[in-house]
């Protein structure tokens, strides 16, 4: 609590609500200010359809991270960083695995059409993921052919 609303750089926060009272009131214009550029962006649903409340969250999280309630930050060594930093960057080793394709060449070749026509390719990328084709095959089948 003493970190999360910066109180504890006050002798007695809750002896004068006027600490309190700025509090809430510096939360209730930030609030405010959220609400009313929402608001400008055609609403809460024009601001996820537009992308742009998507986009200053991630802004938002980038410039400040805020608290993280609950979660004490731990501090690491210095050796146990190196390690960290070791394991990070080791490469995988590599594991065969026994995938069996079906033949898929059909609804590749759809998906070709599809993009080669103008048409919405969506239904062609669905019946291609039914018949199991992978989606480096769908990207590639979507690919401009040269």
């Amino acid at each position: 609590m003493a970190e999360e609303p910066d109180v504890a750089r006050y002798v007695d926060p809750l002896g004068g609500s006027a600490v309190i009272e700025r509090i809430a009131a510096e939360m209730r214009s930030e609030v405010e200010d959220w609400l009313r550029r929402i608001e400008d962006h055609g609403g809460m649903l024009g601001s996820i359809r537009s992308g742009w409340l998507e986009s200053e969250i991630e802004d938002l999280a980038q410039r400040e991270p805020g608290p993280r309630v609950g979660v004490k930050d731990q501090l690491r060594s210095e050796t146990e960083e190196v390690v960290l930093q070791r394991e990070r960057h080791k490469p995988l080793p590599l594991v065969q695995r026994g995938v069996e394709r079906q033949a898929c060449d059909a609804e590749l070749k759809a998906i070709r059409d599809a993009v080669a026509s103008g048409v919405n390719v969506l239904p062609t990328l669905i019946e291609a993921a039914r018949a199991r084709a992978s989606i480096g095959q769908m990207c590639e089948a979507m690919a401009p052919q040269d």
